[in-house]
């Protein structure tokens, strides 16, 4: 399944318009009882969903649209749904509005988008070649929303459960200090001394079943994770 992404330039700052496709298997006729390739079988940890990334975008969807395609080898007709994101924030990437750009999604499960919702996606590719995948699948698409302070916050099709294990705080994951400095890094706007201890005891309580505030997962995007020897994340 394909998506096609349409990049634009608009009121002085890029806008990049992402296209994903997202599918319910419908059978081509009702004989047909062969099932759909089977996808992974449960959640992905957080480490390769970020250190795999060479893109990290936050936007809107602007758009819904349907389109239609038949996997042979499946015998199954997906109904598939295009959908354009708006990028407002790059966490990661050299995204320009001068690239045209093919995400791919396998569902189910996936999200039901439209328009007015906010999403991060983590995006295997820099976007300089067409045809980029998201990683992990569905795993690379987080539902964004607002927290009780209006705060925004971060989910996955499977409301973050097997991000890392349930009885290890985050700071068991990634280092504390490093991704302190890269809060206290934070320009336009930068983040209150109140706001940063906020999403520093965030990260001492245990498990990751519960929403990811956006600000620790975009400090996240330029820390490398404990035990991991490669260079940091760019």
């Amino acid at each position: 399944m394909t998506a096609l992404t349409a990049l634009s330039h608009a009121r002085g700052f890029a806008t990049v318009t992402m296209c994903a496709a997202v599918l319910v298997g419908l059978p081509v006729q009702a004989q047909v009882e062969q099932p759909a390739r089977p996808l992974p079988a449960g959640p992905v940890n957080i480490r390769p969903i970020i250190s795999a990334a060479r893109t990290i975008v936050l936007g809107t969807v602007t758009a819904v649209e349907p389109f239609y395609g038949f996997a042979a080898r499946d015998s199954v007709l997906y109904d598939l749904k295009k959908v354009s994101l708006a990028v407002s924030d790059v966490f990661r990437g050299t995204v320009t509005p001068t690239k045209t750009l093919e995400l791919r999604q396998i569902v189910p499960p996936a999200f039901e988008m439209a328009v007015g919702d906010q999403f991060l996606w983590f995006v295997a590719t820099d976007p300089a070649p067409a045809r980029v995948p998201l990683i992990g699948m569905y795993a690379g698409s987080f539902r964004v929303s607002t927290d009780a302070h209006k705060r925004l916050v971060a989910s996955t099709v499977f409301d973050n459960r097997g991000l890392w294990d349930e009885t290890q705080p985050l700071w068991d994951v990634y280092p504390r200090a490093r991704t302190e400095d890269a809060l206290r890094a934070f320009q336009s706007p930068a983040l209150t001394e109140e706001r940063i201890q906020q999403l520093m005891e965030w990260g001492e309580q245990p498990g990751s079943q519960r929403p990811i505030p956006v600000d620790l997962l975009r400090a996240l995007s330029g820390v490398r994770p404990l035990g991991d020897r490669r260079h940091a994340a760019r």
